[in-house]
């Protein structure tokens, strides 16, 4: 059950058991009643989640699950912004870098693959 609090934006995402959709809540702006946080539905994922992660900055948000396509999406509404096409088994890793231009993910495929996160291109392949 994939979960990720990034504590500077005040946000959680969570997935749970069989939920192809993501869960991303947010704690409501400094000038409202403080009260429950807003839940903000990811959808487009078709298998189970199994990796959410922030970006450094908090502001996108990668998932991965088991239909073999990492997702990278807006933190704040919860849009999806796009999606990293190519592997052909279920995505259990993947991690961003510093500045979110590249995403690594690693899948059942027995491949590690690099992208851009700009154009969503595999820059390379390695085998594992």
């Amino acid at each position: 059950q994939p979960c990720k609090w990034l504590q500077e934006a005040r946000e959680v995402a969570s997935a749970t058991g069989r939920v192809h959709t993501l869960s991303l809540l947010q704690s409501p702006p400094a000038n409202e009643i403080v009260g429950e946080m807003r839940p903000i539905l990811l959808k487009g994922h078709e298998r189970s989640i199994t990796v959410v992660k922030f970006n450094y900055d908090g502001d996108l948000l990668f998932t991965c699950s088991k239909d073999h396509v990492p997702s990278m999406w807006r933190a704040e509404s919860g849009d999806r912004i796009g999606t990293f096409n190519g592997h052909k088994g279920t995505i259990w890793d993947l991690d961003v870098d510093r500045f979110s231009r590249r995403v690594l993910t690693a899948s059942a495929d027995a491949t590690v693959r690099l992208w851009d996160c700009e154009t969503g291109e595999c820059i390379r392949t390695f085998p594992h």
